[in-house]
């Protein structure tokens, strides 16, 4: 298996394209990211903060589930605390709802 180095950029572009709709503007940025050693199944979880352009904190951080085996299928998500919903790009609108 190859050796995590950090996200791609279509990675980093799922991570981004998630903190718009989720916190409602598009202006999020990927400032910064830390990552957990990979599970059996070959995922690497890396939480992802973001930024509205590069200067104000985010209302939502993103953790990126990065598949080592197939980099295409990785897969943005978050958590929202208080709501305690877990969101991806393809159910946000009913989860938000």
């Amino acid at each position: 298996m190859k050796k995590f180095e950090g996200l791609n950029k279509s990675e980093i572009k799922k991570a981004e394209r998630l903190a718009n709709v989720l916190n409602g503007s598009n202006d999020c940025k990927v400032t910064g990211c830390s990552w957990k050693s990979n599970d059996e199944l070959g995922f690497i979880e890396v939480f992802c903060e973001i930024c509205h352009n590069y200067n104000e904190r985010a209302d939502y951080d993103v953790t990126v589930e990065v598949m080592m085996d197939d980099r295409r299928r990785s897969y943005a998500h978050s958590v929202i605390g208080q709501l305690d919903k877990y969101i991806t790009i393809d159910n946000y609108k009913e989860r938000l709802a």
